[in-house]
């Protein structure tokens, strides 16, 4: 999934443009399309766990066996669709690998004269290991401390795509009405998010807190998602999608193991993983959305309007060109 949401995502502008819709539309769209189709599954599940006896259910591992073909299933059906889909790319030609190497270096060179874009990227650093761990820290607090068990969790899950699928629809909304507030939106998210994380530190104690929670985390993980791709997306030169993509998956995954370790030290200390959502996962939310406080999007469309043009305008090294220098 990491090597093909970059690409995937780096037609988002394209699309856009095609049929005449806003970046965040699609986005968001595309996630509550995603939350969809989950609930074939989710229904599935939930009818097995009512039908089957505990622990014969785990030790037949039906459920195992139906998630893996529905999720073949569904890669089935998007590599079907994916092979009849086309989209109108008349300005760029097919290009080779080592094209597509020179590529990601123009791309990194580009981030010198994209400073709003880097810092974006910079938060994202801070920001998708918070996001990352939170999830995983709360479910760990849930099964440890709380004594959730499965088929709590499956309650959970199924509150958490419906709830989900509401708030993308709202955020669908919002966005459609004021196109201009996008960073907004995602700035809102992230506080509604680390707000969370701190309610959690005191609150999150018992199984009806375990059910709230789980309520606050639906209701800003989707629209968080969709409006930071319609960001990357939207200040992302042309041509150039799927390296600032890349860029933004792999500023995420390169820290994602900081909150984590952090946690576990924390639990090796106090003997519970609740003292990180203070100490560890909220700061790290602070960090994020204090660095994009510096962000602006106004100049962060001029800066990609002004490296657009001066691409178009100067054409320094044609691609040939640059591959024979780095293979020299």
């Amino acid at each position: 999934m990491n090597l093909l949401s970059p690409i995937t995502n780096s037609y988002i502008t394209q699309l856009a443009v095609q049929s005449n819709r806003t970046i965040a539309e699609l986005c968001n769209k595309g996630n509550i399309f995603g939350y969809v189709g989950l609930v074939p599954l989710l229904l599935t599940v939930f009818g097995i766990f009512l039908s089957f006896n505990y622990d014969q259910l785990f030790q037949s591992k039906i459920v195992l066996v139906i998630m893996g073909g529905y999720m073949f299933c569904l890669f089935t059906v998007a590599l079907i669709l994916m092979k009849n889909f086309k989209i109108s790319n008349d300005n760029q030609d097919k290009i080779s690998v080592t094209q597509g190497v020179v590529r990601l270096f123009r791309g990194l060179q580009h981030l010198k004269s994209l400073k709003q874009l880097r810092i974006f990227l910079i938060a994202q650093v801070f920001i998708n290991d918070a996001l990352a761990t939170t999830g995983s820290t709360l479910n760990i607090i849930a099964f440890s401390e709380l004594g959730i068990k499965p088929i709590q969790q499956l309650y959970s899950t199924i509150e958490f795509v419906s709830i989900s699928i509401i708030s993308n629809s709202v955020c669908l909304m919002l966005t459609n009405k004021y196109p201009n507030k996008i960073f907004a939106g995602l700035i809102s998210c992230l506080c509604f998010y680390a707000s969370t994380a701190l309610y959690s530190f005191f609150f999150y104690d018992n199984e009806v807190q375990y059910y709230i929670v789980v309520g606050f985390l639906a209701i800003c993980i989707g629209s968080t998602q969709s409006l930071t791709k319609a960001v990357v997306s939207e200040y992302s030169p042309s041509g150039y999608e799927t390296t600032y993509f890349s860029m933004q998956s792999l500023t995420g995954g390169l820290t994602t193991w900081i909150c984590p370790l952090l946690s576990g030290l924390i639990n090796d200390h106090y003997g519970s993983y609740k003292p990180a959502l203070l100490f560890v996962i909220f700061p790290f939310f602070v960090i994020g959305i204090i660095i994009l406080a510096f962000f602006n999007s106004d100049l962060a469309q001029e800066e990609k309007m002004q490296l657009e043009t001066k691409n178009h305008e100067t054409h320094k090294l044609s691609d040939e060109e640059e591959i024979t220098q780095i293979e020299n």
